[in-house]
């Protein structure tokens, strides 16, 4: 059973209130999160990636499987939740797994003791009965793409797997088959600015000077007739941002909101003002990854504008 919600005007704006508080949460959480270790693929028998995904998780009767097998005592930290590492090869242009390693943490007279432990397929076949053709594990189960990764590190974000490399491969995977591989060799196509630079982030606000006086939403009137700002901090979410080869902006999508008093007030005319500062700023950094230019640095960016000119 459900319950229809009608959408009248007072809960439209309730609506709005609970998606940015929402909105909110995730940054926060952000900050607090870890970029995640990867898995190992070899494409062949020396050539070794990152596979920036797992596999295994998309079979959730399976992943509950391998969980029960290992021990509950193994090391786990910030980048490996799950605590094991799955190792994954390209056989004859299937997906195999091959093995699933872990650690164990001992002491012995205040000492540390780490031991690593490798189980192989053989031992794994149990579990993976209808996957195993009699020599490897298939990932049968496993249909959509995953992406593999090495080399320099063009980007990062301390998220899951939001980061990219100078070399990338995008494998399109059908019941374990390989049905079509794409290669990237991704770069800094031009350097220019970029939200995800703290030293630049206080100059780059400089650059963006908003009228405040034209926006009587950012004041209260008081007792004595006078307007008083009602924040000295208003908050911008960047989201849906494309760049050109050569730095513009040509494309963004701009939140702006002041927190007052445990309220969130959306500002929509002020959001526009800055989309279009946004865009009219030259030269943004351009990030040319998987086969496109990127705004890496300014998509999904919240920052605070700090208010220095008085009304």
């Amino acid at each position: 059973m459900y319950h229809k919600i009608l959408l009248t005007p007072r809960n439209n704006t309730l609506m709005k209130i609970i998606f940015i508080n929402i909105i909110l949460i995730l940054s926060t959480l952000t900050v607090h999160a870890s970029g995640l270790a990867g898995d190992i693929l070899y494409t062949d028998s020396i050539s070794q990636w990152t596979l920036l995904g797992e596999p295994l998780n998309e079979s959730n009767r399976l992943w509950k499987k391998v969980e029960a097998v290992l021990p509950s005592n193994r090391t786990t930290s910030t980048s490996d939740w799950d605590g094991y590492t799955v190792f994954w090869s390209i056989k004859q242009n299937v997906l195999c797994l091959d093995s699933i390693q872990y650690e164990l943490e001992s002491f012995t007279n205040n000492t540390s003791h780490t031991q690593n432990i490798s189980i192989n397929a053989d031992t794994l076949r149990h579990i993976f009965r209808k996957q195993f053709d009699g020599k490897n594990i298939v990932a049968t189960w496993f249909t959509g793409k995953i992406r593999i990764a090495r080399g320099k590190l063009i980007y990062y974000v301390n998220y899951g797997y939001r980061r990219n490399y100078e070399e990338e491969q995008i494998i399109d995977i059908k019941e374990g088959k390989i049905y079509e591989k794409q290669h990237y060799h991704n770069f800094i196509y031009k350097e220019g600015a970029s939200f995800d630079n703290k030293k630049e982030l206080a100059d780059l606000i400089k650059n963006f000077p908003l009228d405040i006086k034209k926006h009587p939403e950012l004041f209260e009137e008081q007792s004595n007739g006078e307007r008083q700002l009602k924040t000295k901090r208003i908050y911008f979410k960047i989201k849906h941002a494309s760049v050109d080869s050569i730095g513009h902006l040509t494309k963004c999508n701009v939140m702006a909101y002041i927190r007052r008093n445990n309220i969130t007030e959306e500002l929509p005319n002020i959001a526009t003002e800055m989309e279009k500062l946004l865009k009219a700023y030259y030269p943004w950094r351009v990030t040319y990854v998987n086969g496109e230019y990127r705004a890496y640095g300014i998509e999904g960016f919240l920052f605070p504008y700090i208010i220095r000119e008085e009304p």
